[in-house]
């Protein structure tokens, strides 16, 4: 069996595209060369805006991303976290949702596929990740206690890192407050912040300058109903 080119560690958009399928030369090549092509953007920033029309095809190279929408009296409900590796525009010509920077963030251009067609396999598994935890969220909001509902998203959190190669010596980064992580569980922060509480406390997790342990995956899981899924 001929090995797989070695992936840059230093680039987890690559990272978390290679882990949904494996890609050859070419495709490596290709992601490379879009990232020189990088550009930043800074915390809280309005990257699309519900809408507008759609411009070129994006790919989130590092930060992190949300999909939002706002209500006119100013409430918010986040609808998806974008992560390393995952594709801001949606495959139409209008924005759907607005896209705010959650930190500071670079972006590129998302090579075109044609002709490469590991690249179009993992295009494809990222759109149905998306997909999938879209419907996951979905549920998380309708029917999970408050407990269970901030579980399964840094579950969701911890799986995306891993994907993207971004967990060290057991921690990864979440660059939230509590506010964002109330609007995207659909929470008061008083709710978030007592919740957290009780988790510390019972040594179910650690977060300390926006960086987060999970001490006991299995136990998490289990609380949430995931003790026979497949982390994505």
């Amino acid at each position: 069996m001929t090995a797989l080119p070695a992936i840059a560690p230093e680039i987890p958009a690559i990272q978390r595209l290679a882990a949904l399928a494996p890609l050859d030369e070419a495709a490596l090549d290709l992601l490379r060369t879009a990232a020189r092509q990088q550009r930043a953007v800074v915390a809280r920033r309005e990257i699309l805006t519900e809408g507008q029309a759609i411009g070129p095809h994006l790919l989130l190279l590092s930060g992190w991303a949300a999909r939002v929408r706002v209500l006119e009296d100013g409430r918010r409900q986040i609808l998806a976290f974008i992560l390393p590796g995952d594709f801001l525009t949606p495959e139409r010509d209008i924005a759907p949702a607005t896209v705010v920077a959650v930190n500071d963030l670079t972006l590129a251009p998302a090579p075109d596929v044609t002709n490469i067609p590991c690249l179009e396999e993992a295009y494809r598994s990222a759109r149905l990740q998306e997909e999938c935890r879209m419907l996951a969220h979905i549920t998380r909001i309708g029917q999970m206690s408050a407990q269970e509902r901030i579980v399964d998203l840094l579950l969701e959190f911890h799986d995306r890192m891993a994907q993207a190669g971004l967990i060290r010596r057991n921690r990864f980064p979440v660059p939230l407050t509590q506010d964002v992580l109330a609007d995207a569980v659909g929470l008061t922060s008083i709710h978030v912040n007592r919740t957290l509480m009780s988790l510390r406390r019972r040594g179910d997790l650690e977060w300390r300058a926006r960086e987060m342990t999970l001490p006991n995956l299995a136990r998490l899981r289990a609380m949430v109903g995931q003790e026979n899924t497949s982390p994505p």
